[in-house]
């Protein structure tokens, strides 16, 4: 059974939108660790996610809350740094663009879809047993000329690569 986190952690800073290459900005909003010392048996297969709204809506900048379980393990410097620090030059919230990703409908028809790829970035060397639960919630905004997508792909990389874990949403509402 996890420990719950006894003392509030100090919320990271939000910081100024950042990736501007990729035509959308980032915006860090809340940052926290929720609970500790989770067994390895307990944690889903990737990342908790949730999206306010439709690329094609008014609603904008976007919200993306993340419930990410990352290895309570010493983490080193990922191989990518260039999205938003999250903790101690360990873990780092980076965009990669937009991709095609095949999933399996309702139906049982696979099709593709066009995602934008958010990462949850560290690097653990050793095989994890306990897990710590974050909470990640971050803004991003279109750039001019910028075209929406139909999904947001965010995953848990691992740059040791052992423990990849990924989540494919949609929002709830057809476009």
């Amino acid at each position: 059974m996890g420990n719950s986190v006894a003392e509030p952690q100090a919320k990271a800073q939000p910081q100024l939108p950042i990736k501007k290459e990729n035509r959308i900005s980032l915006t860090l909003l809340d940052y926290k660790k929720l609970e500790t010392k989770i067994p390895q048996g307990r944690i889903p297969e990737g990342p908790l996610v949730n999206i306010s709204d439709v690329e094609n809506s008014t609603a904008t900048p976007y919200m993306v809350t993340i419930l990410a379980y990352i290895p309570d393990n010493d983490l080193s410097t990922p191989d990518n740094t260039s999205g938003i620090l999250l903790e101690r030059n360990k873990i780092y919230l980076n965009y990669y663009g937009v991709i095609e990703v095949e999933y399996v409908n309702k139906s049982g028809v696979t099709e593709q879809l066009k995602c934008r790829d958010f990462r949850i970035e560290y690097n653990c060397e050793d095989k994890a047993s306990f897990y710590d639960l974050y909470y990640i919630q971050f803004n991003y905004q279109l750039l001019e000329g910028t075209v929406p997508v139909d999904g947001i792909l965010v995953r848990n990389q691992d740059d040791d690569p052992r423990t990849d874990r990924g989540t494919l949403t949609m929002p709830a509402k057809p476009r």
